[in-house]
Order: C-alpha cells, then sequence, then structure tokens
C-alpha cells in the first residue's frame, strides 16, 4: 500500500498523486466496451444494409446485371463480401462509427465529470487522432478509389501481371490534392 507524498508541505492521498495501469485500463473499461459493442453492431447489422444498395459490382470489379439468377446473385454477393476492397471499407466504417460513439460518451463524461480525467485525457488522446486519420486520411482515399472504379477504371492487375498505371496516377493525383487541402496545420494551405 502507498503512503501519502508530501512535498512543499502539500500532501497527496494515495491513488491521487499517480495513476496506476490498473486503475486507468479499469476506468478506460465503458469506453472500450462502447467502441466493441457500437463497432460489432455496424459491422454485422448496418454495413452489410448500406451495402447491399451497391451490389452490382464486387471488390474485383465484375459487373452483376440486375436480371441475373437468384443463385448467381447469391454466389456474387459471397465473392464481393471476401473482397480486400470490401473488408477495409467495412472495417472502416465500423471503426469510424465506433469511434464517434466513444467521443460522445467521453463528451458526456466530461460534462458530468463521471470517469477520472487521466482516463478521459487518454480515451480523447486515442479517439481523437484515429479519428482524424480515418476521416481525412483512409475514407478518402477509398472513396477516390471507389469513385474512380466506378468511372469505368480498373485496378486490378492486367494479363501481364503489371497493375493499371491510368487508375493509380489518378488516384494518387487526387488524393494529394486532397491531402494538400487538408494538409498540416490549420486546414489547408495558408
Amino acid at each position: 500500500m502507498r503512503v501519502a507524498e508530501c512535498a512543499d508541505g502539500l500532501c497527496t492521498a494515495p491513488g491521487l498523486a499517480a495513476h496506476s495501469v490498473l486503475s486507468t485500463t479499469i476506468s478506460l473499461t465503458p469506453f472500450v466496451l462502447t467502441f466493441v459493442l457500437v463497432s460489432a453492431l455496424v459491422l454485422r447489422n448496418i454495413f452489410p444494409q448500406l451495402a447491399r444498395i451497391h451490389n452490382s459490382r464486387d471488390g474485383a470489379d465484375h459487373f452483376l446485371p440486375s436480371d441475373a439468377p437468384l443463385a448467381l446473385q447469391q454466389a456474387h454477393a459471397e465473392h464481393g463480401a471476401k473482397s480486400l476492397r470490401r473488408r477495409v471499407a467495412a472495417g472502416a466504417f465500423a471503426t469510424t462509427i465506433g469511434l464517434a460513439a466513444v467521443l460522445a460518451e467521453l463528451i458526456l463524461c466530461e460534462i458530468s465529470e463521471l470517469v477520472s480525467p487521466h482516463a478521459r485525457a487518454t480515451a480523447l488522446r486515442i479517439t481523437v487522432p484515429t479519428l482524424l486519420f480515418l476521416l481525412i486520411v483512409l475514407i478518402p482515399f477509398l472513396e477516390l478509389q471507389s469513385l474512380i472504379a466506378g468511372s469505368g477504371w480498373s485496378f486490378q492487375r492486367t494479363a501481364r501481371g503489371r497493375l493499371p498505371r491510368i487508375p493509380w496516377v489518378l488516384q494518387f493525383s487526387l488524393f494529394s490534392a486532397w491531402l494538400f487541402i487538408f494538409g498540416p496545420g490549420e486546414l489547408g494551405p495558408r
């Protein structure tokens, strides 16, 4: 058991002066549970409903007409759900919604002062930069790739095994312009 710490005639009670890893972990538990539950709910229930709207193309840029047989549509949907592009988009979507829920919970805890200030600060140091990365870097990158693929360009390797240059150059040019707009410092160039 710790003893009270005294400096310059001022003493603090044990547990208030230093934050242990265990106490911080226990204090962060509601935020972690909120993130896990909301992300799982979004990934399992909401994303499939939203992605069903755009199921004519799968993750490999294969197009399926709307009058295709039901068995082919089901096989096409299963194949599309396994694609890397689809899994990354689903993970980014679920993570963003989960972190937004945690941020709302942090704001409510900040107002009501329910959770320890050290745990709230720790959660904010994780939540806000991760949300900024998702909203400024990853999601726009995926959206630009989706727009380019939707306009007819393919990001798949050619028959010779080469990556197609035009879609990737277009992708990185547009993404570089996006990053220039939301560059370091304040939002955008000075």
